[in-house]
């Protein structure tokens, strides 16, 4: 009775479990696409990110009269964005999470117009002067021809962000961002974001048709050498050029230490993305790959003479609900092991920000 018992337990244990089924030549593909969507996802969600911290400085510049600091040559590109947003030390989210601290000198809504005067200094034109239309707004003109519409307005605690790019490379972009401060440290905002993000360039190959609506809670702090920053990030994410909608619930965390000649950075990725692939009225779900419980860890360490990676991996990679793939480490590499017994590359770069091979 004790044997039927225990195998009655055995059995039950795995009632609530997922089915795992042979991964076919069409599900690998689709499954491997699905991981590009993610990396695509992951990078323009932290490219909006970054968008929040440069703005946000520069209407604070503006508020402040300081303006000469700006660097008006032209937005940033994607990758460019993206770094600037996730990359430790990044003093872009430093300022943008500590512009509403209770440290803030200024308070209000930055209005006029930033130009360059034509020898590459910023100059601040107030509105009704100088052919300046901008009475409840900063309009920021950069020299490549990107012109972006800032909103803001903020307190020692909260902040309201319109972000409208009406020209240039990321011309379309509208997102609107609202949040809240930790007013003792500066050292953390809770920031929900909606709208769209655009960009396209001739001279880039990377082009940006996406809707967010996504809240994140960003943080930075200090080790005894270096500095980090965690970004938690959850919400819905619809890429049009790739057909995908994404759920995102994940975390990101990278801390860089020195010590002498040598630099040590980590990232850590963890957490859960569901990649409906649409058809191609760009609403219907045609099938879902989900990473789940996935987890990476990379370490790099480098100094003037030499460098190293190492990563540690784990999570299961699901279609439609069942088991197809798991991401580990085998030999040495960053791998997808199917289910059929065969592996495919996986790489991590994107979502962790660093090179894994």
């Amino acid at each position: 009775m004790h044997r039927a018992l225990i195998a009655t337990l055995f059995a039950c244990a795995a009632c609530g479990g997922k089915n795992t089924i042979p991964a076919t030549a069409e599900i690998k593909a689709a499954a491997t696409s699905a991981q590009q969507s993610l990396d695509d996802t992951s990078t323009s969600t932290h490219a909006t990110i970054g968008l929040q911290a440069l703005t946000q400085g520069i209407g604070d510049a503006a508020l402040s009269g300081s303006v000469a600091g700006v660097d008006l040559s032209g937005l940033p590109d994607p990758s460019g964005l993206a770094s600037a947003a996730m990359a430790p030390p990044s003093n872009t989210i430093t300022q943008g999470l500590r512009a509403g601290s209770s440290g803030r000198a200024v308070s209000g809504t930055p209005t006029g117009c930033l130009v360059s005067d034509g020898t590459g200094t910023p100059t601040l034109i107030e509105d009704g002067t100088l052919g300046c239309n901008a009475a409840d707004d900063l309009e920021v003109s950069y020299d490549n021809g990107d012109q972006v519409n800032i909103t803001y307005a903020g307190t020692a605690t909260t902040f309201d962000l319109r972000v409208d790019v009406v020209a240039g490379r990321w011309q379309g972009t509208s997102l609107h961002y609202s949040g809240t401060y930790d007013a003792a440290t500066g050292s953390s905002a809770r920031v929900a974001v909606s709208g769209a993000l655009e960009y396209s360039s001739a001279s880039n190959p990377v082009v940006i048709d996406a809707d967010f609506q996504v809240s994140y809670h960003l943080s930075v702090f200090d080790s005894a050498t270096g500095q980090g920053v965690t970004v938690a990030v959850n919400g819905n994410a619809a890429d049009h050029v790739a057909l995908v909608r994404a759920t995102q619930d994940w975390t990101f965390t990278a801390l860089t230490n020195t010590s002498g000649q040598t630099t040590q950075t980590t990232a850590d990725w963890t957490g859960n993305a569901k990649i409906d692939l649409l058809k191609a009225d760009d609403v219907t779900t045609d099938h879902t790959v989900r990473f789940d419980g996935l987890n990476l860890h990379v370490s790099a360490v480098s100094s003037s003479s030499s460098g190293s990676v190492s990563f540690t991996a784990g999570g299961d990679l699901e279609w439609d609900g069942a088991i197809v793939g798991q991401v580990v480490v085998k030999n040495g590499e960053l791998v997808v092991d199917w289910t059929d017994g065969t592996d495919s590359s996986f790489d991590a770069s994107t979502l962790v920000g660093l090179t894994t091979t």
